[in-house]
């Protein structure tokens, strides 16, 4: 039947893993912390870092005028009469412009690779927090265990005195041992 939900399901599921990375998938798919996130958000907290330290070492703050005044040296060079025109001067003055516009593109690109990382960490956060959220709705062993108190006392009200050791075996024998 076409579209019906039944049938059996699928004994076990199978992953086909590289060799190259068959290593490295056995050891994080193993790891105990493999659902913790501070590895991953250090990595790019370290590299957030040093995207801030290259910023630094490539500062254009000053580059604006700079190229506005290229800029106009450029047009005025260009705008001269075309047959005085020096293309050597106007070819000094591009090679200068592309000095002054090259860290402005450098830090550019690197406040972009940094607004990148800073959305990765910002998601792995909100991920945390769900994990955290989701933890907290788990019950705490102590309140289990209290509450499987509760009902074994319930329980015991209605057993007939002479029937509760038996009951008790017959729990102890259902009930997994605890080492401790």
């Amino acid at each position: 039947m076409h579209g019906a939900k039944g049938g059996r399901p699928p004994k076990e599921v199978r992953i086909t893993v590289p060799s190259q990375v068959a290593d490295a998938f056995n050891r994080i798919y193993e790891s105990p912390n493999l659902l913790s996130l501070s590895y991953n958000q250090a990595l790019l907290e370290s590299r957030i870092d040093q995207l801030m330290v290259q910023v630094q070492e490539h500062d254009a703050s000053g580059a604006h005028k700079e190229i506005l005044d290229l800029i106009a040296q450029l047009g005025r060079q260009v705008k001269e009469d075309k047959e005085e025109m020096n293309i050597w001067d106007v070819r000094d003055t591009v090679a200068e412009l592309k000095r002054v516009v090259e860290p402005v593109w450098i830090e550019w690109t690197l406040w972009n690779q940094a607004l990148g990382f800073f959305e990765s960490v910002r998601r792995m956060n909100d991920t945390e927090r769900k994990y955290l959220a989701m933890y907290d709705q788990m019950i705490p062993a102590d309140q289990v265990i209290e509450g499987l108190r509760v009902i074994i006392n319930k329980a015991l009200k209605y057993i007939a005195l002479s029937d509760q050791p038996a009951f008790a075996d017959d729990m102890r024998g259902d009930l997994p041992t605890m080492s401790r």
